[in-house]
């Protein structure tokens, strides 16, 4: 059916194509019409399904195709509900082992993780942390200084756990956020499942919460300066803490 409308409408073209505005066929309100010069509008018997926004084009659809047109809509409606029907039979038998489908899907989201994390630590060239009494780093670095620079300086650190406060100090571009943010890395990473930026003999402890305030959080409509701002985390931290081994990172001076 389509091929015989658009035979017949190119065969108009050919006929006179100095009515027309465009050598193409296009589609209107769902039917193939012609665009025929308005002074020309009379030219053709037909149907009207719209004008250009010039007003200068007319969009005709000949009677000649007119019951072609209507038969091509009526297949194409039959056509939607022969779809409907199938994706109909399809949910239908889908919901029927939805919780099979569900399983394979976790299993599959699992699989895909885990292959994310083996590729990213063979890209970091990352190693197994170990959970244990210590707090050791060795030859650690923060993830993406690993991946941009070649000459970063890594961190070598063993914490001794009866000391409850590791202090830096030193001059501003001195390296002591990242080194901050190194150590929450690493620890979160093992959290995660993932292997760590360091070599191998780096030992942590199994933090059941951790918490970190690094950053400038001045507020203006708050009339919060940058160390108020500090001071109400380190509130909002601190009494917050369950009773379980926990680590704070925090920042505060700049």
């Amino acid at each position: 059916v389509y091929k015989r409308i658009k035979q017949a409408l190119n065969t108009f073209m050919k006929k006179r194509p100095n009515l027309f505005t465009s050598s193409n066929i296009v589609e209107r309100n769902n039917r193939y019409v012609l665009s025929i010069k308005s002074n020309f509008r009379t030219e053709i018997a037909g149907v009207i399904h719209s004008y250009s926004n010039s007003g200068e084009t007319v969009f005709i659809e000949p009677i000649e195709i007119s019951n072609d047109s209507v038969q091509l809509l009526e297949l194409g409606n039959r056509e939607e509900k022969e779809i409907e029907n199938i994706l109909t039979d399809l949910t239908t038998a889908i919901r029927a082992r939805i919780d099979d489908i569900e399983h394979d899907i976790n299993s599959v989201v699992a699989l895909d993780l885990l292959f994310a994390k083996v590729k990213y630590a063979n890209e970091m060239r990352a190693t197994k942390p170990v959970f244990g009494n210590r707090f050791v780093i060795v030859n650690s670095y923060h993830p993406i200084l690993r991946r941009i620079m070649d000459n970063a300086v890594p961190l070598n650190l063993r914490l001794n756990l009866n000391k409850k406060i590791l202090l830096i100090s030193g001059p501003n571009a001195g390296g002591k956020t990242v080194v901050l943010k190194t150590i929450g890395l690493m620890v979160l990473m093992a959290k995660c499942g993932l292997f760590i930026p360091a070599e191998e003999g780096s030992t942590l402890p199994f933090f059941d919460e951790v918490y970190a305030d690094i950053g400038d959080e001045q507020s203006i409509e708050s009339h919060l300066s940058t160390f108020a701002a500090h001071i109400r985390t380190t509130h909002v931290m601190t009494f917050s803490l369950y009773p379980s081994m926990h680590m704070q990172i925090q920042q505060y001076l700049h």
